[in-house]
């Protein structure tokens, strides 16, 4: 009964992540929350992704606690600044978890089921312009992140199926990104079909190498404004005077504001960084210059979405090194379960394309624990590692769809 219950709030999860005005899909959330007490607490039956993501949020938790003892029970905490908490706890019930349904066919009603809602929408919103389109999310780029999964599912299809229809819907949800202008969305989609490309020919290395090209184009960005950032406290008023448009002051705003604010938290506390939460609470307070570790000591805690556009240092301002490594563990158990698989080629390859979309996506916004981004893709992989799990308890579950040729 447990089990079912965690695979139906999956499934109805999945389905209303489409909107985040109304925040359903967070029921697996609630589910984990009433049943991760059921885990067996045998490491040596928990994968790697559930082993990981525990040690991640356990160093979160602790973290978070000491910076600011009220947060972990402030509801605003866990929708702003601890979101990567509801993304994550489902993934602690992976152990339970086993299922016997057709996830192929899942995938493409979904992938119907988004095209058909977010149609009506988009033809009254386009008109209005490029960039109109935000579909039913709160913000452009919440928006392109969930457009990325969708565009996933659909680029994966049409490689398998190259029919008419498969086409129509890779075209349509590829038009609905294009017109959320969302920036990070197109590059995350475009590292997918990378990565995808590279680990279907054997070439995996090439992923490391556009990883780290990606590093070092930012790092020699920061090297340039992050002594601008130190020495010019107003940035805001100093983008505002250079900036010619919103977008080039968007722009401006990342690499001279948010991107170094995360590097001046790192720097101030590189073991355990400033705390979780701390990132957005401005002005920053340090007790010196020059520390191992160091909380950030501004009284007052602010729950928004002022973080550093940038995952990987965000969590280096926040967590430091220590924290860092360990998120990074995780998503390699991730990425090792996922290249792992042979079974369920068409649902593997939506997983390949969309988490690595989430890992490009993210040195540029905050992706990877953003609900409306990550959800499908981890509510999708919880699905997954459930079917596979039955298939092999309960033999004769319909065949997977051929492998694709790219």
């Amino acid at each position: 009964m447990t089990r079912r219950l965690v695979i139906l709030s999956c499934i109805l999860g999945l389905f209303a992540t489409f909107t985040n005005f109304v925040p359903l899909s967070v029921l697996p959330f609630a589910v984990c929350s009433l049943f991760v007490v059921l885990v067996p607490f045998s490491p040596g039956r928990w994968p790697d992704i559930t082993i990981w993501a525990g040690a991640y949020l356990a160093v979160s938790a602790v973290s978070a606690a000491l910076y600011d003892p009220g947060a972990l029970t402030n509801y605003e905490f866990y929708r702003r600044d601890g979101n990567f908490f509801v993304t994550y706890a489902p993934l602690l019930l992976l152990p339970l978890l086993t299922a016997q349904l057709d996830l192929n066919r899942l995938l493409l009603i979904f992938l119907l089921f988004v095209t058909v809602v977010n149609l009506p929408l988009f033809l009254v919103q386009a008109p209005a312009g490029i960039g109109s389109f935000g579909s039913y999310f709160e913000a452009f780029n919440a928006a392109g992140g969930f457009l990325m999964f969708a565009c996933a599912i659909a680029a994966a299809y049409f490689f398998q199926r190259r029919t008419t229809l498969a086409l129509c819907l890779l075209l349509v949800n590829l038009t609905f990104l294009l017109f959320t202008y969302s920036r990070g969305s197109f590059f995350g989609l475009a590292g997918g079909f990378f990565a995808w490309y590279a680990i279907a020919h054997g070439r995996a290395w090439m992923i490391a190498a556009a990883l780290g090209l990606v590093c070092i184009a930012q790092a020699v960005v920061l090297s340039f404004t992050y002594p601008t950032y130190v020495e010019q406290r107003d940035i805001l008023s100093f983008v505002n005077d250079v900036a010619d448009s919103v977008k080039e002051g968007n722009i401006l705003l990342r690499i001279f504001e948010n991107w170094p604010r995360a590097l001046y938290a790192f720097f101030h506390s590189p073991i355990f960084g400033t705390g979780v939460g701390s990132l957005n609470d401005m002005p920053h307070v340090y007790a010196s210059e020059t520390a191992w570790f160091q909380w950030n000591l501004q009284p007052v805690k602010t729950f928004n979405s002022a973080h550093a556009h940038h995952t990987f240092l965000h969590i280096l301002g926040e967590q430091g090194v220590v924290g860092l490594a360990v998120f990074l563990r995780f998503l390699y158990a991730i990425y090792r379960w996922i290249v792992d698989q042979t079974e369920l080629p068409f649902v593997r390859n939506v997983m390949i394309v969309s988490f690595f979309a989430l890992v490009f996506s993210s040195f540029t916004e905050h992706r990877l624990p953003s609900p409306s981004n990550a959800f499908p893709v981890f509510l999708t992989l919880l699905l997954y590692v459930a079917v596979l799990r039955g298939r092999q308890r309960l033999p004769g579950d319909a065949q997977a769809l051929p492998a694709p040729a790219v």
